[in-house]
Protein backbone atom coordinates (compact mmCIF):
# COMPACT_ATOMS: atom_id res chain seq x y z
CA UNK A 1 0.00 0.00 0.00
CA UNK A 2 1.23 3.51 -1.15
CA UNK A 3 2.69 5.39 1.89
CA UNK A 4 -0.51 8.25 1.29
CA UNK A 5 -2.61 5.70 1.08
CA UNK A 6 -1.21 3.99 5.15
CA UNK A 7 -1.73 7.56 6.34
CA UNK A 8 -4.80 7.95 5.33
CA UNK A 9 -6.18 4.95 6.87
CA UNK A 10 -3.95 6.01 10.33
CA UNK A 11 -6.22 9.33 10.08
CA UNK A 12 -9.63 7.63 9.75
CA UNK A 13 -8.88 5.35 12.35
CA UNK A 14 -7.89 8.03 14.51
CA UNK A 15 -10.89 9.87 13.41
CA UNK A 16 -13.47 6.64 13.77
CA UNK A 17 -12.59 6.14 17.31
CA UNK A 18 -10.86 8.71 18.74
CA UNK A 19 -6.86 8.33 19.85
CA UNK A 20 -7.48 7.37 23.61
CA UNK A 21 -10.10 4.08 22.60
CA UNK A 22 -7.47 3.60 19.41
CA UNK A 23 -4.55 3.06 21.86
CA UNK A 24 -6.92 0.55 24.40
CA UNK A 25 -7.94 -1.11 21.64
CA UNK A 26 -4.16 -1.80 19.94
CA UNK A 27 -3.43 -2.59 23.92
CA UNK A 28 -6.48 -5.12 24.28
CA UNK A 29 -5.72 -7.02 21.21
CA UNK A 30 -1.79 -6.85 21.86
CA UNK A 31 -2.55 -8.87 24.82
CA UNK A 32 -4.77 -10.98 23.33
CA UNK A 33 -2.05 -12.40 20.63
CA UNK A 34 0.35 -12.49 23.51
CA UNK A 35 -1.96 -14.80 24.98
CA UNK A 36 -2.07 -17.31 22.04
CA UNK A 37 1.18 -16.95 20.85
CA UNK A 38 4.09 -19.65 20.76
CA UNK A 39 7.49 -20.11 19.40
CA UNK A 40 6.36 -22.49 16.08
CA UNK A 41 3.46 -19.58 15.40
CA UNK A 42 5.77 -16.71 16.18
CA UNK A 43 8.46 -18.49 13.48
CA UNK A 44 5.63 -18.72 10.81
CA UNK A 45 4.55 -15.00 11.16
CA UNK A 46 7.92 -14.35 10.59
CA UNK A 47 7.87 -16.44 7.63
CA UNK A 48 5.38 -15.27 6.48
CA UNK A 49 5.94 -11.34 6.74
CA UNK A 50 9.63 -11.87 4.97
CA UNK A 51 8.74 -13.97 1.93
CA UNK A 52 5.39 -11.30 1.68
CA UNK A 53 8.31 -8.62 2.01
CA UNK A 54 10.03 -10.54 -1.08
CA UNK A 55 6.58 -10.98 -2.51
CA UNK A 56 7.71 -14.39 -2.92
CA UNK A 57 4.98 -16.21 -4.89
CA UNK A 58 5.17 -20.12 -3.29
CA UNK A 59 5.54 -20.15 0.17
CA UNK A 60 7.00 -21.69 3.04
CA UNK A 61 5.33 -19.84 5.78
CA UNK A 62 1.14 -20.96 5.98
CA UNK A 63 -1.70 -18.31 6.62
CA UNK A 64 -1.84 -16.56 10.01
CA UNK A 65 -5.19 -15.33 9.76
CA UNK A 66 -8.39 -17.19 8.77
CA UNK A 67 -11.50 -15.97 7.66
CA UNK A 68 -14.16 -19.01 8.14
CA UNK A 69 -17.63 -18.38 7.15
CA UNK A 70 -20.14 -20.81 9.23
CA UNK A 71 -23.29 -19.88 7.38
CA UNK A 72 -23.91 -17.45 4.23
CA UNK A 73 -26.92 -16.50 5.03
CA UNK A 74 -28.89 -13.83 6.76
CA UNK A 75 -32.17 -12.30 8.44
CA UNK A 76 -31.94 -9.26 6.79
CA UNK A 77 -31.66 -7.94 3.56
CA UNK A 78 -29.47 -4.65 3.22
CA UNK A 79 -29.66 -2.91 -0.11
CA UNK A 80 -25.94 -3.48 -0.95
CA UNK A 81 -24.95 -6.83 0.16
CA UNK A 82 -24.87 -9.33 -2.18
CA UNK A 83 -26.69 -12.05 0.76
CA UNK A 84 -29.38 -9.21 1.10
CA UNK A 85 -29.78 -8.95 -2.48
CA UNK A 86 -29.90 -12.60 -3.33
CA UNK A 87 -26.84 -12.16 -5.59
CA UNK A 88 -24.36 -14.15 -4.00
CA UNK A 89 -24.07 -16.74 -6.24
CA UNK A 90 -23.10 -19.56 -4.24
CA UNK A 91 -25.94 -22.35 -2.92
CA UNK A 92 -27.05 -21.25 1.23
CA UNK A 93 -25.65 -23.68 3.63
CA UNK A 94 -24.10 -24.36 7.05
CA UNK A 95 -20.31 -25.26 7.90
CA UNK A 96 -20.79 -28.86 9.71
CA UNK A 97 -19.02 -28.78 13.01
CA UNK A 98 -16.88 -31.80 12.40
CA UNK A 99 -15.49 -30.66 9.21
CA UNK A 100 -14.93 -27.45 11.23
CA UNK A 101 -13.00 -28.75 13.93
CA UNK A 102 -10.69 -31.06 11.81
CA UNK A 103 -10.37 -27.48 9.87
CA UNK A 104 -9.32 -25.86 13.40
CA UNK A 105 -6.89 -28.42 13.87
CA UNK A 106 -4.90 -27.98 10.81
CA UNK A 107 -4.45 -24.22 11.14
CA UNK A 108 -3.95 -24.54 15.13
CA UNK A 109 -0.55 -24.81 14.67
CA UNK A 110 -0.34 -21.47 12.97
CA UNK A 111 -3.84 -19.51 13.53
CA UNK A 112 -3.95 -16.28 15.19
CA UNK A 113 -7.26 -15.64 13.94
CA UNK A 114 -10.40 -16.79 12.99
CA UNK A 115 -12.48 -14.12 11.31
CA UNK A 116 -16.10 -16.62 12.03
CA UNK A 117 -17.77 -14.76 9.90
CA UNK A 118 -18.07 -13.17 6.13
CA UNK A 119 -21.16 -13.06 3.95
CA UNK A 120 -23.56 -14.73 6.61
CA UNK A 121 -24.58 -14.17 10.03
CA UNK A 122 -22.66 -15.96 12.44
CA UNK A 123 -25.03 -16.44 15.00
CA UNK A 124 -28.17 -17.99 12.89
CA UNK A 125 -25.42 -21.15 12.79
CA UNK A 126 -26.72 -23.62 15.38
CA UNK A 127 -23.51 -24.34 16.98
CA UNK A 128 -22.01 -21.69 16.72
CA UNK A 129 -20.79 -21.38 20.65
CA UNK A 130 -18.99 -24.75 20.20
CA UNK A 131 -17.13 -23.24 17.25
CA UNK A 132 -16.51 -20.17 19.41
CA UNK A 133 -15.29 -22.46 21.89
CA UNK A 134 -13.63 -25.29 20.01
CA UNK A 135 -11.19 -22.36 18.63
CA UNK A 136 -10.55 -20.73 21.45
CA UNK A 137 -9.50 -23.81 23.25
CA UNK A 138 -6.80 -24.19 20.52
CA UNK A 139 -5.38 -20.87 21.74
CA UNK A 140 -6.40 -19.24 18.63
CA UNK A 141 -8.09 -15.62 18.76
CA UNK A 142 -11.85 -15.51 17.63
CA UNK A 143 -13.73 -12.85 16.38
CA UNK A 144 -17.05 -12.21 14.77
CA UNK A 145 -18.84 -9.65 13.03
CA UNK A 146 -22.62 -9.70 13.58
CA UNK A 147 -25.65 -7.66 13.49
CA UNK A 148 -27.24 -9.38 16.76
CA UNK A 149 -30.69 -9.47 15.05
CA UNK A 150 -30.46 -13.38 15.87
CA UNK A 151 -29.13 -13.64 18.45
CA UNK A 152 -30.77 -14.16 22.04
CA UNK A 153 -29.82 -11.77 24.95
CA UNK A 154 -30.72 -14.79 27.11
CA UNK A 155 -27.40 -16.41 25.58
CA UNK A 156 -25.43 -13.32 26.72
CA UNK A 157 -23.49 -15.29 29.45
CA UNK A 158 -22.65 -18.43 27.25
CA UNK A 159 -21.51 -16.09 24.18
CA UNK A 160 -19.24 -14.91 27.33
CA UNK A 161 -18.36 -17.89 28.60
CA UNK A 162 -17.87 -19.31 24.70
CA UNK A 163 -14.18 -17.26 24.68
CA UNK A 164 -14.94 -14.69 22.04
CA UNK A 165 -11.93 -12.58 21.65
CA UNK A 166 -13.98 -9.85 19.69
CA UNK A 167 -17.12 -8.67 18.87
CA UNK A 168 -18.10 -6.36 16.16
CA UNK A 169 -21.81 -5.39 16.43
CA UNK A 170 -23.25 -3.53 13.09
CA UNK A 171 -25.24 -0.41 14.49
CA UNK A 172 -25.94 2.17 11.64
CA UNK A 173 -28.06 4.50 13.49
CA UNK A 174 -29.86 5.56 16.84
CA UNK A 175 -33.51 5.51 15.54
CA UNK A 176 -34.92 2.68 14.58
CA UNK A 177 -35.72 4.57 11.09
CA UNK A 178 -32.32 5.82 10.37
CA UNK A 179 -31.19 2.21 11.58
CA UNK A 180 -33.23 0.45 9.55
CA UNK A 181 -32.29 2.68 5.80
CA UNK A 182 -29.74 0.27 5.23
CA UNK A 183 -30.60 -2.66 8.01
CA UNK A 184 -33.94 -3.95 6.14
CA UNK A 185 -35.90 -5.93 8.47
CA UNK A 186 -33.47 -5.33 11.73
CA UNK A 187 -34.73 -4.05 14.84
CA UNK A 188 -32.64 -1.86 16.67
CA UNK A 189 -34.18 -2.53 20.49
CA UNK A 190 -33.24 -5.85 19.82
CA UNK A 191 -29.81 -5.37 19.12
CA UNK A 192 -29.32 -2.80 21.78
CA UNK A 193 -30.99 -5.25 24.51
CA UNK A 194 -28.40 -7.41 22.81
CA UNK A 195 -25.44 -5.79 23.69
CA UNK A 196 -27.08 -4.67 27.20
CA UNK A 197 -27.10 -8.46 28.34
CA UNK A 198 -23.70 -9.06 26.71
CA UNK A 199 -21.58 -6.15 28.77
CA UNK A 200 -23.75 -7.32 31.73
CA UNK A 201 -22.37 -10.87 31.63
CA UNK A 202 -19.15 -9.46 31.40
CA UNK A 203 -19.61 -7.82 34.24
CA UNK A 204 -20.95 -10.44 36.19
CA UNK A 205 -18.58 -12.99 35.21
CA UNK A 206 -15.67 -10.01 35.08
CA UNK A 207 -14.50 -11.51 31.72
CA UNK A 208 -12.94 -8.77 29.72
CA UNK A 209 -14.12 -10.57 26.18
CA UNK A 210 -15.72 -10.13 24.18
CA UNK A 211 -14.28 -6.73 23.32
CA UNK A 212 -17.06 -4.85 22.48
CA UNK A 213 -16.76 -3.04 19.00
CA UNK A 214 -19.73 -0.85 18.42
CA UNK A 215 -19.78 0.02 14.34
CA UNK A 216 -21.40 2.35 12.16
CA UNK A 217 -21.49 1.61 8.24
CA UNK A 218 -21.40 5.20 6.59
CA UNK A 219 -24.22 6.13 4.19
CA UNK A 220 -25.50 9.23 2.45
CA UNK A 221 -28.76 8.44 4.72
CA UNK A 222 -27.00 8.25 8.11
CA UNK A 223 -23.59 10.55 7.75
CA UNK A 224 -25.21 12.86 10.50
CA UNK A 225 -26.05 10.61 13.02
CA UNK A 226 -22.40 9.60 13.58
CA UNK A 227 -22.19 11.54 16.87
CA UNK A 228 -25.26 9.65 17.78
CA UNK A 229 -24.56 6.19 17.67
CA UNK A 230 -21.25 7.29 19.27
CA UNK A 231 -23.76 8.22 22.17
CA UNK A 232 -25.22 5.11 22.00
CA UNK A 233 -22.28 3.23 21.84
CA UNK A 234 -21.05 5.04 25.16
CA UNK A 235 -24.40 4.30 26.77
CA UNK A 236 -24.86 0.69 25.73
CA UNK A 237 -21.10 0.12 27.48
CA UNK A 238 -19.64 -1.07 24.30
CA UNK A 239 -15.51 -1.39 24.96
CA UNK A 240 -14.85 1.19 21.42
CA UNK A 241 -17.22 2.67 18.99
CA UNK A 242 -16.06 3.35 15.37
CA UNK A 243 -17.30 4.21 12.12
CA UNK A 244 -16.12 2.84 8.07
CA UNK A 245 -17.48 3.88 4.77
CA UNK A 246 -19.63 2.03 2.79
CA UNK A 247 -18.61 0.21 -0.56
CA UNK A 248 -20.59 0.36 -3.11
CA UNK A 249 -20.13 -3.28 -5.08
CA UNK A 250 -22.45 -3.04 -7.88
CA UNK A 251 -22.55 -1.49 -11.11
CA UNK A 252 -25.08 1.07 -11.06
CA UNK A 253 -24.53 4.53 -10.75
CA UNK A 254 -27.87 4.85 -9.00
CA UNK A 255 -26.68 3.07 -6.28
CA UNK A 256 -23.92 4.88 -5.62
CA UNK A 257 -25.76 8.76 -5.86
CA UNK A 258 -28.18 7.37 -3.15
CA UNK A 259 -25.63 5.52 -0.75
CA UNK A 260 -22.13 7.17 -0.73
CA UNK A 261 -22.08 9.56 1.81
CA UNK A 262 -21.94 13.52 0.49
CA UNK A 263 -18.91 14.41 2.75
CA UNK A 264 -15.96 13.07 1.17
CA UNK A 265 -14.50 12.84 4.37
CA UNK A 266 -16.91 9.97 5.25
CA UNK A 267 -16.43 8.61 1.66
CA UNK A 268 -13.24 5.92 0.52
CA UNK A 269 -14.12 7.71 -3.48
CA UNK A 270 -13.84 10.30 -5.31
CA UNK A 271 -15.50 12.15 -8.04
CA UNK A 272 -13.82 12.73 -11.25
CA UNK A 273 -15.91 13.68 -14.48
CA UNK A 274 -18.96 12.06 -13.06
CA UNK A 275 -17.71 8.80 -12.16
CA UNK A 276 -17.08 7.71 -9.03
CA UNK A 277 -13.59 5.86 -8.35
CA UNK A 278 -12.29 4.47 -5.01
CA UNK A 279 -9.30 5.94 -3.27
CA UNK A 280 -7.34 3.48 -1.74
CA UNK A 281 -5.07 0.82 -3.51
CA UNK A 282 -4.70 -2.24 -1.91
CA UNK A 283 -1.43 -4.23 -1.13
CA UNK A 284 -3.13 -7.31 -1.13
CA UNK A 285 -1.72 -8.75 2.45
CA UNK A 286 -4.31 -11.47 2.11
CA UNK A 287 -2.54 -13.98 -0.56
CA UNK A 288 0.24 -14.04 2.22
CA UNK A 289 -1.07 -13.78 5.16
CA UNK A 290 -4.82 -14.71 5.13
CA UNK A 291 -6.78 -17.54 3.74
CA UNK A 292 -10.48 -17.01 3.30
CA UNK A 293 -13.07 -20.33 3.32
CA UNK A 294 -16.79 -20.38 2.82
CA UNK A 295 -19.20 -22.85 4.21
CA UNK A 296 -18.84 -25.48 1.63
CA UNK A 297 -14.44 -25.45 1.92
CA UNK A 298 -14.36 -23.53 -0.87
CA UNK A 299 -11.42 -21.45 -1.10
CA UNK A 300 -10.99 -17.50 -2.41
CA UNK A 301 -8.33 -15.00 -1.95
CA UNK A 302 -9.86 -12.22 -0.25
CA UNK A 303 -12.84 -11.72 1.62
CA UNK A 304 -14.57 -9.57 -0.81
CA UNK A 305 -15.44 -11.84 -3.51
CA UNK A 306 -18.25 -14.47 -3.56
CA UNK A 307 -18.48 -16.06 -6.89
CA UNK A 308 -17.90 -19.39 -7.32
CA UNK A 309 -15.98 -18.69 -10.59
CA UNK A 310 -13.50 -17.22 -8.51
CA UNK A 311 -12.64 -20.12 -6.26
CA UNK A 312 -8.81 -20.92 -5.57
CA UNK A 313 -9.56 -24.88 -4.83
CA UNK A 314 -11.15 -26.55 -1.65
CA UNK A 315 -10.43 -27.80 2.12
CA UNK A 316 -11.99 -30.47 1.93
CA UNK A 317 -11.26 -32.02 -1.41
CA UNK A 318 -7.56 -31.07 -1.12
CA UNK A 319 -5.35 -30.38 1.80
CA UNK A 320 -4.91 -26.96 2.84
CA UNK A 321 -1.15 -26.78 2.50
CA UNK A 322 -1.38 -27.62 -1.38
CA UNK A 323 -4.17 -25.30 -1.97
CA UNK A 324 -1.96 -22.51 -0.52
CA UNK A 325 0.97 -23.00 -2.91
CA UNK A 326 -1.55 -24.20 -6.03
CA UNK A 327 -1.44 -22.48 -9.56
CA UNK A 328 -4.45 -20.00 -8.99
CA UNK A 329 -2.66 -18.70 -5.65
CA UNK A 330 1.32 -19.01 -7.30
CA UNK A 331 -0.07 -17.07 -10.21
CA UNK A 332 -1.95 -14.66 -7.83
CA UNK A 333 1.12 -13.44 -6.09
CA UNK A 334 2.86 -13.05 -9.24
CA UNK A 335 0.96 -10.14 -10.09
CA UNK A 336 2.35 -8.18 -7.37
CA UNK A 337 5.99 -9.44 -8.08
CA UNK A 338 8.22 -8.26 -10.49
CA UNK A 339 8.22 -11.00 -12.23
CA UNK A 340 4.36 -10.55 -13.29
CA UNK A 341 1.83 -13.01 -13.64
CA UNK A 342 2.11 -16.47 -16.07
CA UNK A 343 -0.40 -16.36 -18.67
CA UNK A 344 -2.30 -19.57 -17.01
CA UNK A 345 -4.25 -19.43 -15.18
CA UNK A 346 -5.49 -15.85 -15.12
CA UNK A 347 -7.42 -15.33 -11.99
CA UNK A 348 -9.28 -12.56 -10.55
CA UNK A 349 -6.32 -10.90 -8.89
CA UNK A 350 -4.55 -10.26 -12.17
CA UNK A 351 -7.75 -8.33 -13.32
CA UNK A 352 -8.13 -6.12 -9.69
CA UNK A 353 -4.52 -5.49 -9.12
CA UNK A 354 -5.64 -4.20 -5.39
CA UNK A 355 -7.88 -1.79 -7.21
CA UNK A 356 -11.51 -4.15 -6.71
CA UNK A 357 -14.26 -3.03 -9.31
CA UNK A 358 -15.62 -0.35 -7.17
CA UNK A 359 -15.62 1.96 -9.88
CA UNK A 360 -17.94 4.13 -12.06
Amino acid sequence: MRLEARFRLFLHRIRARGLWPSVNTKAFHLRADLRVTSARKLWNWVLIKVQRWMRTPRLLGMPYRYVIDPVNYCVLSCPLCPTGRKTLGRAPGKLPVDAYRRLVDTIAPYAYYIDLFNWGEPFLHPDIFEMIQYASSRKIVVRISSNLNAFRARDAERLVRSGLTDLSVSVDGAEQETYEAYRVGGNLERVTDSVRSIVQAKRQLGSATPFINVRMLVTRKNEDAVQDVRALAGELGADVFSFAPIFVTSHGIEDADEWLPANTALSCYQTTEGRYEVVNIWDCADLWEQMTINWDGSVLPCCWLHEPEHDFGNVFVTSLRDVWNNSHYVNSRRVFSRRGPMDSPRTVCAMCRGRPEFRY
